[in-house]
C-alpha cells in the first residue's frame, strides 16, 4: 500500500511600514485586493523599553555594587587606561598629520599590557554586546 503526502501550502509575511497613518486604511484595503493575500492586519508597535534590556539590568548592578569609575573628560580615561606617557603619545598624534605606524604598535602593546587584552578582541566583544543587548530588547 503506497502512502499518500501532502505538503502544506507555502505562506509568507509581508512587514510593511507606513510613515504616514492617514492612508494607513487606503494601504491596507490596496494590499487585501491583490491575488494571493489572505489577511491584513495592523499591528502595533511595541514602545522601546531599555530598563527592559539585559544591559540596563546589568549596568544597575554594576551601579548598586559600586563598580563605576567617573571621569572628569574622555582625555581623563584615556589617561587612566593607557598611562600618563601613551596616552600623550596618543594626543600629540592626534594634531599631527604624519602619524608613524611605530606609534600605531606601542599604543597597541600599551592598550593589551593594561588591559590584558588585545583592541581586536575588545571591539569584538563590545561588537558581541552590543547585538546581545539589541536582540535582548526586542524580546
Amino acid at each position: 500500500m503506497a502512502t499518500k503526502t501532502t505538503q502544506a501550502p507555502a505562506t509568507a509575511q509581508l512587514l510593511v511600514s507606513i510613515s504616514g497613518l492617514s492612508m494607513l486604511n487606503d494601504i491596507k484595503k490596496a494590499i487585501s485586493m491583490l491575488k494571493g493575500v489572505t489577511t491584513v492586519k495592523k499591528q502595533k508597535q511595541k514602545e522601546f523599553d531599555i530598563t527592559k534590556t539585559k544591559g540596563y539590568r546589568e549596568a544597575m548592578d554594576d551601579v548598586k555594587h559600586g563598580r563605576v569609575t567617573h571621569y572628569d573628560s574622555v582625555d581623563d580615561m584615556f589617561k587612566s587606561v593607557l598611562g600618563e606617557e601613551a596616552f600623550s603619545k596618543y594626543a600629540a598624534s592626534m594634531y599631527s598629520v604624519d602619524t608613524t605606524k611605530r606609534f600605531d604598535k606601542d599604543w597597541l602593546m600599551t592598550w593589551e599590557q593594561r588591559t590584558g587584552q588585545s583592541v581586536k578582541d575588545w571591539i569584538a566583544e563590545q561588537e558581541s554586546a552590543l547585538q546581545s543587548n539589541k536582540s535582548n530588547s526586542l524580546t
